[in-house]
């Protein structure tokens, strides 16, 4: 069961943190700690997290079914920790098939290249490449011949088809099952009312555009209209733009030290 709400706001600290402005990550909740929350309080800059998105597992049996077959895949497509933790939750107390190890394995972002090297002592390849976009050419090269076999990327409901397109003009094939949901979390307006007012010089960061588009409605136009706003990745600052709100900066690697780099320019004016 996911936590509804996880709020960290760093107060009663040292004198040298950064009380005037605070920065708020609009994301999924993180399972174990969040790195972004704690590099952020690293430099003394005030951080709350407001989950705005809930995941709900599906198809996890059908999921489990396809992992005991590695022979019909040339390899896995991991496109977020939640697909990551969707295999795990699918086999329950089965091992990983060895084969898979053999196969290739991509992963988009850091975080879920770690996880998946943490859970399954997996290999991936392409999280540098910081986007599902960026990670089709990788897959091209790796793959080279090798298409005969389709790829298996389990994927949420409101997944785009960037990989799968991208990969189809190059006659690879990608299976994507749905195992996972994306609902907004039940509490969202609750907890932003409670936690963002004018008291502060605002940062707000959102990591998806589903979550921009859960969280929007439910923040007053004076508070987006005064904060500072940064989006992860080029596909949720797109979301956002076409809701009107004007961007201060775009991460483009999702990474705790890329956001806080952007974040830091923005505070300097803090005594």
């Amino acid at each position: 069961m996911y936590f509804y709400f996880l709020l960290f706001i760093l107060l009663g600290r040292s004198q040298c943190v950064n009380m005037k402005h605070l920065v708020t990550l609009f994301k999924a909740a993180a399972e174990d700690k969040d790195l972004y929350h704690e590099t952020i309080q690293s430099a003394n800059i005030s951080c709350q997290i407001i989950p705005v998105i809930d995941f709900r597992c599906c198809n996890l049996d059908g999921l489990k079914e396809k992992l005991r077959t590695p022979e019909k895949y040339s390899g896995l497509i991991l496109s977020s920790p939640r697909c990551v933790t969707s295999l795990k939750q699918s086999l329950a107390s089965e091992e990983l098939d060895p084969a898979w190890k053999n196969k290739h394995c991509f992963a988009v972002g850091p975080a879920t290249e770690k996880l998946a090297r943490k859970l399954f002592d997996l290999n991936p390849v392409g999280s540098e490449a910081g986007k599902a976009a960026n990670l089709a050419p990788i897959i091209v090269k790796s793959l080279g011949t090798q298409k005969d076999l389709p790829l298996l990327m389990p994927a949420s409901n409101l997944a785009p088809d960037n990989i799968s397109s991208a990969l189809s003009k190059e006659n690879i094939t990608v299976y994507s099952p749905t195992v996972y949901e994306t609902i907004p979390s039940p509490h969202l307006e609750e907890n932003i009312v409670k936690s963002i007012n004018a008291s502060h010089e605002n940062i707000l960061v959102f990591f998806s555009p589903s979550g921009a588009n859960s969280a929007l409605p439910f923040l007053e136009q004076n508070i987006l209209k005064t904060s500072k706003i940064i989006s992860i990745g080029t596909t949720t600052a797109d979301a956002l733009t076409k809701s009107g709100v004007v961007l201060s900066g775009v991460c483009q690697q999702p990474t705790a030290e890329s956001l806080l780099e952007l974040i830091k320019p923005l505070t300097h004016d803090a005594k």
